[in-house]
């Protein structure tokens, strides 16, 4: 190939990656993220295994650790632009929970957390991703039941600020699933 050829392949490579890196720079730089993250830890009920109910109680987020009886979930918490952290003025949000799709298989809440500070900024809402555990390690209905008893320790924990008059449940794909279980 001639030169002129070479360049203009060089040339039209370099203008395929901008876009590229355009975007990468953006996620970089600009991620939305949380204003919280919370730790609970899911324990079963019944040490023989027979039942499939859950518990769960809130966790330091610095003390994460593994063990056998015990499965810790994350919660990512996204305050509306007018709260104040550590105000006292009783000020109670409605409030949307949000559940990640990925077939039940893969995903993470933090996969939506554009949207959900976009909607949590745009609406002046709390909005709480829930996370859930996923096959095939945790076959059906483990993604309900986890999802069942993260909602209710979510709606107990007085820290968040949660109006529970005004709560609704929401997701992508798999998650909108959950959502109406």
């Amino acid at each position: 190939p001639t030169a002129w050829a070479r360049f203009v392949v060089l040339t039209f490579r370099c203008f395929l990656l901008i876009p590229s890196c355009i975007i990468a720079f953006h996620n970089f730089y600009f991620r939305q993220r949380p204003d919280l993250i919370k730790q609970y830890a899911l324990v079963q009920a019944s040490m023989s295994g027979e039942s499939q109910m859950l518990t769960i109680h809130s966790v330091a987020v610095g003390n994460i650790r593994q063990v056998t009886d015990e499965i810790y979930v994350l919660i990512r918490v996204f305050y509306p632009p007018s709260h104040e952290p550590g105000s006292s003025t009783g000020v109670r949000y409605p409030t949307l929970l949000t559940i990640h799709g990925g077939g039940f298989v893969f995903g993470k809440p933090r996969d939506n957390d554009s949207w959900n500070r976009r909607f949590a900024n745009k609406h002046s809402i709390l909005v709480i991703a829930l996370d859930y555990r996923k096959a095939p390690k945790y076959c059906h209905p483990r993604p309900h039941t986890d999802i069942a008893a993260l909602t209710e320790a979510v709606l107990k924990d007085d820290s968040l600020l949660i109006d529970l008059d005004r709560v609704a449940v929401a997701g992508w794909s798999a998650g909108g699933n959950l959502a109406l279980g």
